[in-house]
């Protein structure tokens, strides 16, 4: 799990093989497949290939779609 913070509020996060797990401050859970929340095709990856999930999303991608779809 990893957690990010967006301004003042804390999400966290997990990275599956084809979905991501967002939780937001109040607990509610939102499940997407990694391409909606990436914005680029389906198993794309990042660039980084060190066997981890980072090379399917980055922590500024999951951001920017809590963000953009303003999940609380």
């Amino acid at each position: 799990m990893t957690n990010i913070e967006i301004g003042k509020l804390k999400y966290k996060y997990l990275v599956g093989t084809y979905t991501v797990g967002i939780i937001t401050p109040s607990r509610k859970r939102h499940m997407r497949r990694i391409d909606e929340v990436s914005g680029r095709p389906a198993n794309s990856h990042t660039g980084i290939e060190d066997g981890t999930s980072i090379n399917r999303l980055t922590p500024e991608e999951v951001a920017a779609y809590v963000i953009k779809h303003k999940l609380i």
